[in-house]
């Protein structure tokens, strides 16, 4: 082939021509890009970034104290009251290890209106309770003996079943067993209260259960889930947060979906935490305010009673009877609440905000 002079023009290139459409598109890519800040949202955070659009789960928050507020003590029958929650304008309890399989309604004055026995059922260590639409779950998972069972299960009732007579009345469940995949299928046992797969708390949320577990030694909760379907399940792990205590209960709000847990340490200090503003499940990635709850008690239960009202059971201990108090929490979750109320009026038709 004859040389190519270094004279000899390039060829001519047609120059591509840009669509009003491409136009568009690149434009609201560009645009997308720089409102994506990532950052603490929460305005009650000490942190709080006013260029942040999008929630890292960085916030942090001043240490927060609350006295809560003594509702009834606890009929004798549910001393060690375990689990809470509220449906269908009652309270509904049960006791843990030992005490009968029974869930028990209450009025708002503390007495007991109605008993409700799970037949076929057995209380090794049930620990809390859960709901969603149309069934009620038990949790017999206490763990904190040895470490080793391997008869984990939830119980699954149908609220049908329960709303189906007002008397005291038995109803059967259906049993959802499971095992936690870093434990052995048969668990070597170990010294009482050392365990990390203990758990006292649990909520039912989309398709699944998500049991929070109670760390005698790392002092965190782990988060698992497990399906909401009857059988054997291999539980799937999913994240830890560092609570420096004993996870005893937890409750999500079916509306602004803001989880409630509480617990305690060693020494009786007992705590909740509200974990908000998260994507889909992952329930740490949000936010996560501490809350100090004021005066001793082992603090075994929480629920939402109102869209910022948590009513906490408690076991007797000592000198300590059983008792069932409330905390006010609209406060801290203010912020957050307006926002949801917020972009919730953006998506109405305009007949529907007036």
């Amino acid at each position: 082939a004859p040389p190519v002079s270094r004279l000899q023009k390039p060829a001519q290139t047609t120059p591509m021509k840009v669509t009003p459409l491409a136009t568009v598109l690149l434009h609201s890519v560009l645009e997308a890009d720089s409102q994506t800040v990532k950052g603490c949202t929460d305005r009650a955070a000490r942190n709080y970034s006013i260029q942040a659009t999008v929630n890292d789960g960085s916030c942090t928050y001043d240490p927060a104290n609350v006295k809560p507020d003594v509702g009834f003590r606890q009929p004798a029958v549910l001393t060690e009251n375990s689990g809470l929650i509220h449906w269908n304008g009652r309270l509904w309890q049960h006791n843990d290890g030992g005490g009968a399989p029974a869930i028990y309604a209450m009025d708002s004055a503390g007495n007991i209106v109605r008993t409700v026995t799970i037949a076929g059922a057995s209380n090794i260590d049930w620990e809390d309770i859960a709901q969603d639409s149309t069934h009620i779950f038990i949790g017999d998972f206490g763990n904190n003996s040895n470490g080793a069972r391997t008869d984990l299960t939830v119980y699954r009732i149908a609220k049908s079943d329960i709303a189906a007579s007002q008397r005291d009345t038995a109803v059967a469940a259906e049993a959802i067993r499971f095992r936690y995949p870093d434990q052995n299928e048969k668990p070597t046992p170990v010294a009482p209260n050392t365990t990390d797969h203990d758990c006292e708390a649990m909520i039912a949320f989309g398709d699944s259960l998500f049991l929070f577990t109670k760390q005698w030694t790392g002092r965190q909760t782990v988060v698992y889930s497990v399906p909401k379907t009857a059988g054997p399940h291999t539980a799937t792990k999913r994240a830890g947060l560092d609570v420096n205590g004993l996870v005893t209960g937890a409750d999500i709000h079916p509306i602004h979906h803001t989880v409630a847990l509480t617990g305690y340490t060693k020494t009786l200090n007992r705590f909740a935490y509200l974990l908000y503003d998260f994507t889909g499940t992952d329930f740490f990635n949000g936010n996560k305010r501490r809350i100090n709850l004021q005066g001793p008690g082992q603090t075994e239960s929480v629920a939402f009673v109102g869209q910022g009202l948590l009513a906490l059971g408690s076991e007797g201990i000592s000198i300590l009877p059983a008792r069932l108090e409330t905390i006010d929490v609209s406060a801290f979750l203010q912020g957050f609440l307006s926002v949801l109320e917020g972009k919730a009026d953006e998506t109405r038709q305009p007949s529907e905000r007036e």
